[in-house]
């Protein structure tokens, strides 16, 4: 059992070193050049890959000698791709491919009437909870301004402001960090919406602070 599992962990380490040899290659333009270079042209001699590549002769050998698994040098000196820098060239024509036909992520995605829906139903969920959380319902003030009119909601904005600010600011610090470290808060999560950017990426602290500002603080007013 012990030797099993052994023999497992220096499979594992074995697997992790083959992937970090061919991460090495993909994350530098020049080693990248190599292996399509040599991919194209199947075999070439030391000075047929340096003249294809035209990289400077110092920087080529630093970076060939980075390429060992990589590459393989036949029996007449040539230079050919090894097993993995084929594996390694299959990567980068996915990656460029995938460049290719990425979205348009600066076009702000179409908002349907059921997305719509969905915010608004978490923006109720959340206000909700906060409500019962921090215990408003029990404030006998917060019935009176329910059952106002709206154009009395208008000239006792500043009242109401001032009489929950900290509720305010309480639920501008949970919003701000659920949606940074999640990209949801409660309402979002049963309606299954999530916060991110144009670019598909999740918000930063600052990002979501921003947002937030605006609908904790502005929207009220």
């Amino acid at each position: 059992m012990v030797e099993t599992s052994r023999e497992e962990k220096i499979r594992r380490v074995g697997k992790a070193e083959q992937e970090d040899d061919i991460f090495k290659v993909l994350s530098h333009p020049l080693r990248r050049a190599i292996v399509k270079t040599l991919y194209d042209r199947v075999e070439l001699s030391y000075s047929e890959l340096l003249r294809e590549t035209g990289i400077e002769e110092g920087l080529f050998n630093f970076h060939l000698r980075n390429m060992r698994s990589l590459i393989e040098v036949t029996e007449d000196r040539t230079y050919i791709l090894s097993h993995k820098g084929r594996v390694a060239y299959e990567l980068i024509r996915k990656a460029e491919r995938e460049e290719l036909v990425k979205p348009n992520f600066l076009e702000p995605p179409k908002i349907t009437w059921g997305v719509a829906a969905r915010r608004v139903v978490a923006f109720l969920i959340d206000s909700l909870v906060f409500i019962t959380a921090t215990g408003v319902f029990l404030d006998p003030n917060f019935y009176h301004f329910i059952m106002l009119h709206i154009l009395d909601l208008q000239q006792h904005a500043a009242e109401i402001i001032l009489a929950y600010s900290h509720i305010f600011f309480a639920a501008f610090i949970t919003f701000t960090l659920l949606e940074s470290y999640k990209g949801q808060t409660i309402g979002k999560y049963i309606t299954r919406i999530r916060v991110l950017t144009l670019s598909n990426r999740r918000l930063s602290l600052v990002e979501s602070g921003i947002r937030n500002m605006g609908k904790v603080f502005l929207l009220p007013i």
